[in-house]
C-alpha cells in the first residue's frame, strides 16, 4: 500500500522536491493549506477532505486534497462553486 500511495502522490502531485524551506516558510505554507482545509470543511456541499500536506511536490509547496463522494456522477452549480482550487470566481 505504501508503494501505491507513493505512486499516486507522484502522478497527482508531482515529484518530491529537495528544496529546504525555512521554519518561517513552513509556517506560512502550513497556514495557507490550513486555510484551504478550513474553508473546505466549512463550505456546504464541498467535497470532503482527504488530506493536507506541506511537503513540496511538483510546483507546489503544499496541497489540500479533496475527493468527490463515490456515488456522485453529476455536479451541481453549488458543488462547483464549493470546490477549492486556483481559479478566479
Amino acid at each position: 500500500m505504501v508503494d501505491v500511495s507513493a505512486a499516486y502522490d507522484k502522478i497527482v502531485l508531482g515529484d518530491s522536491r529537495d528544496g529546504r524551506l525555512t521554519e518561517d516558510e513552513k509556517r506560512r505554507v502550513a497556514t495557507h493549506e490550513a486555510g484551504h482545509a478550513i474553508v473546505a470543511w466549512a463550505t456546504p456541499r464541498a467535497e470532503p477532505l482527504r488530506r493536507v500536506s506541506i511537503l513540496p511536490r511538483g510546483m507546489s509547496l503544499g496541497a489540500t486534497e479533496q475527493v468527490p463522494a463515490p456515488d456522485r456522477h453529476l455536479t451541481t452549480r453549488s458543488e462547483l462553486d464549493a470546490r477549492q482550487g486556483p481559479r478566479a470566481r
